[in-house]
């Protein structure tokens, strides 16, 4: 018995583990390539990088928009509702923030019970949900109707909201499979020239950035180019998309711009650098959670 141990160990050794590094080697050359190629593709496209300031405290009324914020699928307990983090900064600043806009994936696995006790921990703070995929499911009438039913549902969607000086608009980008609907850019035509535009959803919104999604669930067959989306608009708009960041290899932060059009990036994955964004005075800040 000992021998065939003492042999299995040897042939682990000599067989599994190189496989094993072998695997982690050309894991991490796949995600090398994967940034190269979602850098010539930003270059090709000749889009300017962006950047925003950080902050180092959250000021008093002030508006915070968060994306992915469960975090890491990996999670040891199931009832965690929200990155750990995350929860300890709402916590600690709950008087300061008028507006706390959710852009998708609140919640990992939602039922009625989490979205409760979700209301209850910031019942005083206006929350607003941009839902994402794991908020109200793909097809999924279920997940759709616990959303409906919580307390967190305020309005059908697209909505405006007015605050720290913006015009916000939340969007359901689920079930109109990643696209800009029409009733979103019939909205945004109307929203006051004075203060600048958000356009707050869960998707990435043109074919350009797909890379940097956490994942493809709901996408439609085609989106549009940063070229098409920008003959759309008659203003220049800010899009901020919560469905990036849940893996070290997306980046904490993404900026870029072109014409109109400005996209924002940003999501929680349990990782160094998590951030988040701000909304005060006029100005759009970023928190990083560390």
């Amino acid at each position: 018995m000992k021998k065939y141990i003492f042999f299995i160990s040897i042939l682990f050794s000599l067989i599994i583990i190189p496989v094993v590094i072998n695997n982690i080697k050309n894991y991490n050359q796949n995600l090398f390539s994967f940034k190269i190629k979602v850098i010539n593709r930003i270059k090709n496209n000749t889009f300017q990088r962006c950047n925003i300031k950080i902050l180092k405290k959250i000021p008093q009324d002030s508006s915070l928009i968060v994306g992915h914020a469960y975090g890491s699928n990996n999670k040891q307990v199931k009832e965690v509702l929200i990155n750990k983090k995350l929860e300890k900064l709402l916590n600690n600043n709950k008087e300061k923030i008028n507006n706390l806009i959710f852009s998708g994936d609140v919640l990992d696995s939602p039922t009625s019970d989490k979205w409760k006790k979700l209301y209850n921990s910031y019942k005083n703070i206006n929350v607003h949900i941009s839902p994402g995929n794991h908020d109200i499911g793909v097809n999924e009438k279920r997940l759709l109707n616990l959303f409906k039913n919580s307390d967190f549902y305020k309005k059908s969607f697209p909505y405006l909201l007015n605050a720290e000086g913006f015009n916000l608009i939340i969007e359901d980008s689920i079930s109109s499979e990643w696209k800009i609907s029409k009733e979103v850019v019939n909205l945004i035509k109307l929203t006051n020239t004075k203060f600048p535009t958000l356009l707050i959803r869960h998707n990435i919104p043109i074919r350009e950035l797909v890379y940097l999604a956490n994942s493809n669930s709901g996408k439609g067959n085609s989106l549009p180019s940063i070229k098409n989306l920008n003959n759309i608009f008659n203003k220049k708009i800010t899009i901020i998309s919560g469905d990036s960041g849940a893996f070290n290899y997306l980046p904490r932060f993404f900026c870029m711009s072109k014409d109109k059009i400005k996209i924002i990036l940003n999501g929680i994955g349990d990782i160094s650098g998590d951030t988040i964004l701000v909304l005060y005075r006029g100005q759009l800040y970023r928190y990083i959670l560390d």
